[in-house]
């Protein structure tokens, strides 16, 4: 193709630069552990102002974005509940804001909260995160309804692990300070029903859509699709998408409120055009019916965040048309992320931001200023190989998969959905109120399409090369990438462009713990009220329990343990221990195996994993690893009557240093564990027993072990009160440094032959401002 050595159109203007050193502003205030104080944040603003009035914009307007972002955030963290009334009852009135998401156990919702009814009760944030367990009560809750409710309310607090999803962030971008559950009591009561708020309204729809497409297995993508709702898409579903890097085509953001935009104003056009009626401007009348679909759809999506930024950015495109002024691609850029950034500063610690402006910023680099355009499908696959290699650093460096089918997959499904599937589904969906019959055959066929393209997908998703897996790479490694796809990008005739490979490589050189002989890297993962542990030597990778499963749809062992194995670059498990047969240490096991291959199981309840490769733990079993002692020292069968005395009790002996998991033992177990090692159960660091339960951890295991470090595998507030505070005081009275998961997140020591070189307490090393601190 011919091309244009350098255009105005292919320039970044300079004009536009202050508006992206504003979003650049935002970026650095989202990295601090706190928030600066109102002093500093002072000079920083009277600087940003001063230099603005000097026409230095784009290091003024960089510290104004970082003096704007500061003061939202302190907004919304101003909403935060009080710690004192954490996991206390308080009677409250408000309505249910979005499409209540049922599972076997539990209905979850999101309470936007008008009135405390509770005397002297807290000041509470407007909007909370709730579950309800009463599936009978709760199976009559929609959107839109006012309820009285009973709650129990905490501050937001997730996991916190390499690798891992940072549930607090993603609270604190969607503006809830504060999760819960419904207390079953008589006070809980419907107030009052709602038809014509908005969210009763896509209530309504998502429960005609459950009718109409009852028989579907796609009608959750055909309800994301339409109305945003996702939570009926199954996690096999869910599978698909991500093998394929097609998730984007559920999501109801640029491309799909995009295409709605430029259907109706070509539409409009054409309309105007054929018939002749000039009386107003035909593209400034395109251009605002455009617009207005545009937030009619993402009205429809209950106006999520990135629905907010797809409506945005068609706003700018359609008011520059209004207005009757071209505007640079870049510029529209600019001005459509500062807007963004001006409504919501922390839109930019979500990786949907980078990912949609990402990809738009490229497609402007890479084709815009070109002469010649070339037909629809050399030019869809070129889109798709530009978009498919510029995104690939960012994937690595968010959810550390790349999909090597994604450009087949979308450049068949893309035109597939934007063109068929999407705009009949919006047609079935907005007639099913006036015209139902006509509705139902509507989404019947565009049902059919969807079971069409869905067995392609699927297919593709079981390809053996489907997706290449990274460990996550450092911001240094993700940069010199991003560098080097620009580069590899650049219009032919620029010099060196084949260099933007070598500038790739760091993205794919493996995260390396550079362990020696008798070395060994322990990390307690934080996964809640469970255990898993992970313990790597030079060689082998060995995993101790595996957390909680909840749902089909969400385990501790997809959650927490597989990404933090993946971000280690972790292939296989040399062996995974399951202590015992209870769902907080058993529950994440299958979803390791099924991702990753383990060479051998060893387990007190080899009855629950049937697998070949299962064997019971006993007390004779010992290996060797690199230099390191493995020494299962319990149970010794045939055992004892309670299942927590039968876990498997691991010692793991580097030289001079030692490490004992124990699961969950009690006193009965211990004791036996005393009278047959005593002294020689000696380790520097214990994962506590049975979470320090009151029925274990007694003083003379602990005279025994006498560990250095006392870590404790406990969920924040967790409902068995674990740990108990008699067993810590205990611990501290034999001058171990207590831990605790659920205060610290994830715990890694490494040790080596001079004992421990260095600890890691996760929650403090990688804090932000947003996360609570870990004597909250």
């Amino acid at each position: 193709m011919s091309r244009i050595p350098a255009t105005e159109e292919m320039r970044l203007p300079t004009s536009t630069l202050p508006l992206f050193s504003f979003v650049t502003g935002s970026c650095v205030l989202q990295q601090l552990p706190v928030l600066p104080g109102p002093v500093f944040l002072g000079l920083v603003l009277l600087t940003g102002v001063l230099l603005a009035g000097l026409q230095i914009y784009t290091v003024g307007l960089c510290l104004l974005g970082f003096v704007w972002a500061a003061f939202i955030a302190s907004l919304t963290l101003s909403e935060s509940f009080p710690n004192e009334w954490n996991g206390q009852d308080i009677l409250v009135t408000g309505t249910v804001a979005s499409i209540p998401q049922k599972s076997d156990r539990a209905v979850r919702f999101e309470f936007k909260i008008k009135t405390v009814n509770t005397p002297a009760g807290p000041v509470i944030p407007s909007l909370v995160r709730l579950t309800w367990y009463d599936g009978t009560a709760a199976s009559s809750l929609k959107a839109g309804q006012a309820w009285t409710l009973t709650i129990r309310l905490k501050q937001p607090r997730g996991s916190l692990n390499p690798g891992g999803f940072d549930y607090e962030k993603w609270l604190f971008a969607q503006g809830i300070r504060a999760t819960g559950y419904v207390r079953n009591t008589t006070e809980n009561q419907l107030m009052a029903e709602s038809r014509w708020s908005l969210d009763a309204f896509r209530q309504r729809l998502n429960d005609r859509l459950n009718i109409a497409l009852a028989s579907s297995p796609l009608s959750g993508i055909v309800s994301a699709l339409t109305i945003g709702n996702r939570g009926n898409i199954s996690a096999k579903q869910w599978d698909v998408f991500r093998r394929t890097s097609t998730s984007h085509l559920v999501a109801i953001s640029g491309l799909h409120i995009g295409l709605i935009a430029g259907l109706v104003y070509f539409l409009t056009q054409w309309f105007w055009a054929f018939t002749g009626w000039l009386r107003w401007s035909p593209p400034r009348v395109a251009a605002t019916l455009s617009l207005l679909a545009a937030l009619v759809y993402a009205g429809l999506a209950g106006f999520s965040i990135p629905t907010q930024r797809a409506l945005i950015m068609v706003a700018v495109t359609m008011g520059g048309v209004i207005l009757q002024r071209r505007i640079d691609p870049w510029r529209l850029l600019a001005i459509a992320m500062f807007l963004v950034v001006v409504i919501d500063p922390i839109a930019v610690v979500q990786s949907g931001f980078w990912l949609s402006f990402g990809a738009v910023a490229l497609i402007v680099f890479s084709l815009a200023g070109r002469i010649g355009r070339p037909g629809y499908w050399i030019g869809s696959v070129k889109v798709q190989i530009i978009l498919s290699l510029g995104m690939a650093p960012i994937l690595a460096y968010y959810i550390q998969q790349i999909s090597l089918v994604a450009p087949l997959a979308n450049l068949v499904a893309v035109p597939i959905f934007s063109f068929l599937i999407v705009p009949l589904c919006l047609l079935g969906v907005l007639l099913l109120d006036p015209i139902p019959t006509i509705a139902n055959g509507i989404l019947h066929i565009a049902d059919i399409a969807l079971q069409g393209i869905w067995i392609f997908l699927g297919w593709l998703s079981t390809v053996s090369f489907s997706q290449w897996d990274f460990t996550q790479p450092s911001l240094p490694a993700l940069s010199l990438a991003m560098a080097g796809v620009l580069l590899l990008c650049a219009p032919r005739g620029i010099p060196a462009r084949w260099a933007g490979l070598v500038l790739l490589i760091p993205l794919i050189i493996p995260k390396q713990d550079h362990l020696g002989e008798r070395e060994i890297l322990l990390t307690l993962l934080d996964v809640g009220q469970g255990l898993a542990v992970v313990v790597t030597t030079r060689r082998h990778t060995l995993v101790f329990d595996t957390g909680a499963k909840f749902s089909d749809k969400f385990d501790m062992g997809s959650a927490v343990v597989l990404p933090f194995l993946k971000s280690r670059g972790i292939k296989k498990i040399d062996i995974l221990v399951i202590s015992h047969g209870d769902n907080d240490h058993i529950g994440g096991a299958n979803s390791l195996r099924q991702y990753f291959s383990v060479d051998s199981v060893l387990t007190s309840a080899p009855e629950q994993l049937p697998w070949d490769n299962v064997t019971r733990c006993d007390a004779n079993q010992n290996w060797q690893w690199d230099g390191v002692e493995f020494s299962i020292i319990s149970p010794s069968h045939p055992g004892y009557s309670g299942e927590n005395d039968n876990s498997c009790v691991l010692k793991i002996t580097a030289g001079e240093n030692a490490i004992l998991l124990t699961g969950d033992i009690e006193k009965p177990a211990e004791n036996d564990l005393v009278k047959k090692y005593g002294k020689t159960l000696k380790s520097d660091i214990l994962v506590v027993p049975h979470h320090g339960s009151a029925t274990s951890s007694t003083e003379s295991l602990l005279e025994s072990v006498q560990p250095r470090f006392a870590l404790f595998p406990t969920g924040f507030y967790n409902r068995f009160g674990f740990p108990n505070e008699a067993v810590v005081e205990r611990y501290r009275q034999i001058g171990a440094t207590v831990l605790q998961t659920g205060k610290m997140g994830a715990i890694q020591f490494k040790i080596g032959v001079d004992g421990i070189v260095g600890f890691d307490l996760y929650r403090l090393s990688h804090r932000r401002y947003w996360h609570a601190g870990n004597d909250d």
